[in-house]
């Protein structure tokens, strides 16, 4: 079968004692760093490499003490990580000062985010004026791209122009959603970029995934295949948190939503009350997905539409980091902006900002 070669990841797994070429072989395919087989259950690694469980903790151990050198695992007072974070966190706009306001800053590297919302409520603009502005930051972007013609080459340098912002389309990589007919397609592009970013060692800012729900609507249908959703969204989170911790990027992810209320047969067995979902997310709405989705990002923003023609609503539901809140925003050829003043305080002088 020849010997395994790759990225600076195999490297690494190399030098774990117990694992061989075959073993290798089998942690690359099932998509193992060494920083997952040091965090990995000795059962689950002892039946992927068909060893004993004496053996599967040898090489889980031996896995730990290498992840704890390279990664030089300490710990911090919270005046050291404080400054840790303030000279390594990036932040990537939106495009609307007072999203950013709201997220605390912008975007934020090494975390995940959700941005949800129904059909037409910015998902995708938002995340095309975020690339934008990484790109515009002299950092590479990257789109992955599952739902045709929601990607247009055209409306990237039209948001810059607009802005008055640098745009290089060079570094904007992009996966093409006749590419990604399923969620293992899907999974696969993650290594796609990753293999890209590290062969051309890329300075990436963002990677997107625009719709990141949409393949697995498709496939995970009725109550009897939850436990494998929830398996495999697992998978694509894990692997996408390594990603934006190994790039020190921010990672967007858009998701279809599901309207409240809903019918008995998807209720059942579920708190799916409207007033609840309203408090919870500010909408009527909530991300598709369930609890492996919602409590695996840091981040969330649902977007809806307002009975003002053009003003939409963002409602930050979801951060341990920001109160939760709400602001008003536009979509105009510069993509997502702010309201011009006077008709943010129309609105806002309106029930007190309220459109339900």
């Amino acid at each position: 079968m020849g010997e395994v070669k790759g990225t600076e990841e195999l490297f690494k797994l190399r030098e774990v004692q117990g694992i061989g070429e075959a073993s290798l072989r089998k942690l690359a395919e099932a998509g193992y760093t060494l920083e997952k087989v040091a965090c990995e259950d000795v059962n689950t690694i002892a039946k992927l490499l068909s060893t004993s469980l004496r053996q599967a903790a040898q090489i889980v151990d031996s896995a730990k003490k290498l992840a704890q050198g390279s990664r030089g695992i300490g710990a911090y007072t919270a005046s050291q990580y404080r400054q840790f974070l303030e000279e390594n966190v990036k932040w990537y706009s939106t495009g609307s000062k007072d999203l950013d306001e709201l997220l605390g800053g912008g975007f934020r590297s090494c975390s995940l985010t959700g941005i949800t919302g129904p059909f037409e409520s910015g998902k995708s603009q938002m995340v095309n004026t975020a690339i934008v502005h990484c790109i515009d930051k002299g950092e590479h972007a990257m789109l992955i791209e599952t739902e045709l013609d929601t990607a247009a080459p055209e409306r990237f340098a039209e948001i810059a122009a607009a802005r008055g912002l640098s745009y290089d389309p060079e570094k904007l990589i992009l996966i093409d959603a006749r590419k990604i007919t399923s969620v293992e397609d899907q999974f696969f592009a993650y290594g796609v970029m990753r293999e890209i970013a590290e062969s051309q060692g890329l300075r990436v800012g963002i990677l997107a995934v625009d719709s990141f729900t949409s393949c697995f609507q498709r496939k995970f249908r009725g109550r009897e295949v939850f436990p494998d959703r929830k398996k495999e969204l697992n998978r694509h989170i894990t692997y996408l948190e390594d990603f934006a911790r190994d790039f020190n990027c921010a990672v967007l992810l858009t998701a279809q939503v599901i309207e409240v209320p809903v019918s008995p047969q998807e209720s059942k067995g579920l708190a799916m009350d409207s007033a609840l979902v309203r408090a919870i997310t500010g909408m009527g709405y909530i991300p598709w997905g369930g609890s492996a989705l919602t409590h695996g990002l840091a981040t969330w923003l649902s977007l809806e539409w307002t009975r003002h023609s053009g003003v939409y609503k963002a409602v930050l539901f979801g951060s341990s980091r920001q109160p939760k809140g709400k602001c008003y925003f536009t979509i105009t050829d510069k993509g997502i902006t702010d309201l011009n003043p006077k008709l943010k305080e129309a609105i806002m002088k309106r029930k007190g900002g309220e459109e339900e």
